[in-house]
């Protein structure tokens, strides 16, 4: 969870995948969702003085704490029902159709292996221009009255300037409760912005900022945002329609939403269709798939690839060639800013 340290600077958090458990084998036809891992979470945002909720964190599905074990409304202690939030004002006005009933469109193979070979652009940070290493949550953070990315060394530089820990890019003051986080969360609900909307959604699938867990709600949410262009949305919703959980299973759409966010440069998409084709003993279209999403950083796509190659389903050229990009990659999000940050960041973290 990014909170104040000690030091009185932002950490990032420390686990490889945004806090979230690595809960799902390899083998799996498809990961049941591991929002938090390269994905935004509610615990990305940048807070101030805000106190960490109850369950900060989306958990693997099957994590011992994981929504299975809570029915829908069953939220936690004091926790506001979607009724409520309305009453109070908090909420969004979901006026449009969403996305078609049968999903989006198929996608032609050679547009699915020939597109989103780089990382969207949402994985760059709009102050220092540079891409975001992955896992994203660890490397950055949301400011929630813009819902713009800012990578963890230009948030140090913005606090070294004494900005009073105002936003680093639109220079709103950060608030001060979760209360008041979430409104200007909702602020940006209402006003159609798919990236507030998913990470609206992702509150209410797991309780934060005071929220009761409502499943279908936020489905309905994810919803919305895919339909608006959030491809964390069409993540995460194609792990819902693949699984059947939360909405009639239709593994076909779920498939598709994959595919769509994958070609435009999605890394978790990406990846989980390359577990997809493992599972199914596509081992060439798999490796090709991690292939791309370890060109985009991704680092557990190239330690498939290397298990892959220790079982003789990839070429030594395949790793070699992996193992480049990869290394490529990393290099392009570097800068001496950010390597002070992550300094700074390890420090106030030891010293916790």
């Amino acid at each position: 969870m990014a909170a104040l340290s000690s030091c009185g600077s932002y950490v990032p958090q420390d686990d490889e995948y945004g806090g979230v458990k690595r809960a799902f084998p390899r083998r799996a036809a498809l990961p049941r969702m591991e929002p938090g891992g390269e994905e935004r979470t509610p615990a990305q945002v940048l807070p101030s003085t805000v106190a960490e909720p109850t369950r900060n964190t989306i958990r693997g599905r099957n994590s011992p704490d994981s929504r299975l074990a809570h029915p829908v409304g069953a939220g936690v202690e004091r926790g506001k029902t979607r009724e409520e939030a309305t009453r109070l004002g908090s909420h969004a006005v979901l006026n449009s159709p969403g996305v078609p009933a049968a999903g989006p469109p198929p996608v032609t193979e050679e547009e699915l292996m020939n597109s989103g070979h780089e990382l969207h652009e949402s994985y760059t940070c709009l102050l220092c221009c540079l891409p975001i290493a992955l896992p994203a949550p660890r490397h950055s953070k949301f400011a929630p009255c813009c819902m713009k990315m800012v990578c963890n060394g230009c948030i140090l530089a913005s606090r070294q300037n004494e900005n009073g820990g105002a936003c680093p890019f639109c220079r709103t003051p950060t608030p001060d409760s979760a209360a008041a986080l979430l409104a200007l969360v909702q602020k940006r609900a209402d006003a159609k912005d798919p990236v507030a909307i998913e990470l609206l959604a992702s509150a209410y699938f797991d309780r934060c900022y005071g929220l009761q867990q409502d499943i279908h709600w936020a489905i309905e949410l994810w919803t919305e945002a895919a339909r608006l262009g959030d491809l964390g949305a069409h993540f995460k919703l194609g792990g819902f329609y693949y699984h059947g959980e939360g909405v009639e299973q239709d593994m076909a759409r779920g498939i598709r939403l994959l595919q769509h966010s994958a070609i435009q440069g999605h890394p978790e998409s990406r990846y989980s269709l390359g577990l997809y084709e493992y599972h199914n003993r596509n081992h060439e279209l798999a490796a090709q798939h991690w292939m791309i999403s370890t060109k985009m950083g991704s680092e557990r796509s190239l330690n498939e690839i290397r298990k892959m190659f220790m079982e003789g389903h990839a070429t030594k050229a395949q790793y070699a060639e992996a193992l480049r990009v990869y290394q490529k990659a990393l290099e392009d999000t570097k800068s001496p800013q950010r390597e002070e940050a992550e300094a700074f960041f390890s420090k106030c973290m030891r010293s916790d």
